[in-house]
């Protein structure tokens, strides 16, 4: 799905890609993290996350939540700000997610999916979101930053909803 197929999802979207593009230099992957002032995006800012890629001391790559909005963390039930991506993410939904970053720090573009929440122990595993992300790029021209929106569900979860903890995590297709 292009960018502009995922802006048509939804307004918020829209405005946050929008806001993207205005600030992306036309030769570059992404626009620069210190380019992303959240008070420019405040209808929006509470279901944003703002990733850092760090290297640990071992050289594996790892992906911290520099910024994640209170709507968000109201949803899923825990705060991410300041955590990790493994500390948090179910280990097939982490595996999934870091092939995601490290795909968008070497080609540039987007990612879009709409899937169930992957959470370590398998809480609110019920629940369904969309996300968008796009690449952010550090003061060395290296994509070393993701900005991430979430659309999450305006209707009322019901017990039909819940599903049983095992359910596959491989994000959806369709």
């Amino acid at each position: 799905m292009n960018l502009d197929d995922v802006a048509a999802l939804h307004n918020d979207y829209r405005l946050l890609i929008d806001f993207w593009r205005a600030r992306k230099p036309a030769d570059k992957l992404g626009p620069y993290l210190r380019s992303f002032d959240l008070m420019d995006i405040y209808p929006i800012a509470s279901r944003l996350v703002i990733v850092d890629t760090e290297t640990a001391e071992d050289g594996v790559l790892q992906y911290r939540w520099r910024y994640a909005g209170s709507e968000l963390r109201n949803f899923i039930g825990i705060e991410l700000t300041g955590r990790c991506l493994h500390d948090t993410a179910d280990e097939d939904t982490a595996r999934v997610t870091a092939d995601i970053y490290a795909d968008l720090a070497k080609n540039g573009g987007h990612h879009y999916w709409a899937r169930k929440l992957g959470l370590i122990d398998g809480a609110r595993s019920y629940l369904r979101y969309s996300r968008l992300l796009l690449p952010l790029l550090a003061a060395d021209d290296t994509v070393r930053h993701f900005v991430g929106l979430y659309v999450l569900p305006t209707s009322r979860i019901t017990g039909e909803d819940v599903k049983p903890q095992n359910w596959n995590l491989v994000p959806e297709r369709g």
